[in-house]
């Protein structure tokens, strides 16, 4: 009996527990009637213009490296690093006196080859007459035919050797080919160089040269001498240049066009080895219908925008053409006067009741 009074009250209070507990309403059903407080961008005709942006090294659009083309011992280098030449300079010499030795042994060498000619050309005279008259053998004449040839030769040889200490002399002396600075200078007096080394490398720096790639969405929308906006932000410094030239296939191991800027640098502010920024106007965009990046939502491949009609959000997907800068320019999905959502788009979704306000 006492057990089933017992059971008898605890069914009561747990009765009384969850009848008097309040019904809880689902977030979503009590958010649901809840406005949110959105700002919209009306579809209107824009237009903007589109650039290729890139970034490249520079180097002097005329530089040489200027090398030697004799071997021997620097007596004395006259300019120094950094220096500026102009065309025609004496930069510096090798010690002389084996060069002047041999174009001396060269021009006594050439003296004596034309005496030998001289005298083997009267030989052959004549031999010739006298064989004519079959004084002497053919054998004998044949001798005086060769001894000819072979001074012929040698005289040659003569001459030429002349022309190649004269040369070697010359080269001995080393003259700037172009005007500009000397931007490398790794010789110095009394070191012996080689044939092919290198003396220095001159530089102009009135033109630079940009030389990088570009995609091939880019390069179908540039040509030859379109201008060039560039920009070194260590000096804050804007400058103008153009195409110079565009590769009509890929840099070999890269996905990119080669591509090659000129850049007036008159002021010679840039040197070579800085890296700078180019921008170059290609298309301008008339008529589009233009969004804010923020205002594309995604999903997977998918892009979508909320508009805002009736005070009701409406999701819409759409095709985007180009993203330019904070811009995106949509291809289709979106007609003018269309009020698109571009913020308070976290808490939307298709249904969604609207306050909406103007930007």
């Amino acid at each position: 009996m006492r057990n089933k009074i017992i059971s008898i009250l605890l069914i009561a209070i747990l009765f009384t527990a969850f009848g008097c507990k309040k019904p809880v309403k689902r977030k979503s059903e009590s958010n649901k009637d809840e406005l949110v407080s959105v700002f919209v961008q009306q579809v209107q005709p824009q237009s903007i213009t589109d650039y290729v942006k890139l970034s490249g090294r520079l180097e002097s659009a005329s530089k040489i490296d200027f090398m030697s083309e004799v071997s021997g011992n620097i007596e004395k280098i006259y300019k120094n690093l950094g220096d500026y030449v102009v065309a025609g300079d004496s930069l510096g010499r090798l010690k002389e006196n084996d060069f002047v030795y041999k174009l001396k042994q060269a021009k006594f060498s050439l003296k004596s080859s034309e005496l030998n000619y001289e005298i083997t050309t009267n030989n052959k005279e004549i031999s010739e007459t006298l064989f004519k008259e079959n004084s002497i053998s053919f054998i004998e004449y044949n001798q005086s035919l060769s001894n000819w040839n072979n001074a012929k030769a040698s005289l040659e040889m003569a001459k030429s050797s002349v022309e190649t200490a004269k040369r070697n002399y010359e080269n001995s002396i080393f003259v700037a080919p172009i005007s500009g600075y000397i931007s490398y200078l790794p010789v110095s007096n009394g070191q012996h160089i080689n044939m092919g080394q290198q003396i220095c490398r001159i530089v102009q720096l009135k033109k630079m040269k940009i030389k990088t790639g570009v995609t091939e969405s880019d390069i179908i929308s540039l040509n030859k001498n379109d201008a060039v906006k560039i920009y070194y932000d260590k000096l804050n410094l804007y400058l103008e240049g153009f195409i110079s030239g565009l590769g009509k296939d890929l840099i070999p191991g890269k996905n990119s066009y080669p591509i090659e800027i000129i850049v007036d640098n008159s002021d010679k502010k840039l040197l070579p080895g800085m890296i700078v920024e180019a921008t170059i106007k290609t298309l301008n965009h008339k008529k589009s219908i233009l969004l804010p990046v923020d205002a594309i939502q995604k999903y997977f491949d998918t892009n979508y925008v909320y508009c805002a009609s009736n005070n009701i959000a409406v999701k819409k997907e759409v095709i985007i053409s180009k993203v330019i800068d904070n811009s995106v320019i949509i291809k289709s999905g979106l007609d003018f006067g269309e009020l698109v959502i571009v913020s308070g788009t976290d808490e939307l979704s298709d249904g969604t009741k609207l306050k909406v306000q103007t930007k």
